[in-house]
């Protein structure tokens, strides 16, 4: 188990002399592949992760982290948590465009780095600026402006 996410392949699971014996795992950060070994350095091949909703997206192990932090906290649930994550980070996005829509938002940087890693492209989040009348109307002596240089 690596981050709470369990592992496998056919040569692990069907040597049963290592049951209850160490062995040595290359992780991967950037994509969490995961290369395993026994005590004697014998490879024993890439080991991909059962859980379907990790398999699916590629994922980094910070990435992964912050994720299993957050299904801790009941903050994301369902059976794909990369995506949910990405819906999460949405929400949030919107949160903060809409009390400071001149600022960057943390959690809009964080969501385009989650869907730069994972591959997901994220829905276009549409926010409606509300229509605000004109403190006073222009007058009709002042021109509108030629923006042409001259």
């Amino acid at each position: 188990m690596v981050d709470e996410v369990r592992y496998t392949n056919d040569v692990l699971s069907a040597r049963f002399d290592l049951i209850g014996k160490s062995s040595i795992v290359h992780i991967r950060d950037a994509d969490m592949r995961v290369t395993c070994f026994d005590a004697n350095g014998q490879a024993l091949g890439h080991l991909e992760m059962l859980h379907p909703g990790w398999r699916n997206h590629t994922h980094s192990r910070q990435m992964r982290k912050t994720i299993n932090a957050l299904i801790r906290n009941g903050r994301i649930s369902g059976s794909d948590p990369v995506t949910g994550y990405l819906e999460y980070l949405n929400k949030e996005v919107v949160s903060e465009i809409r009390g400071a829509p001149d600022k960057v938002s943390k959690s809009a940087t964080k969501l385009a780095e989650a869907s730069r890693v994972s591959g997901t492209k994220v829905q276009l989040i549409e926010t409606k600026s509300p229509a605000v009348p004109p403190a006073r109307p222009i007058p009709g002596h002042i021109k509108q402006p030629s923006w042409r240089r001259t």
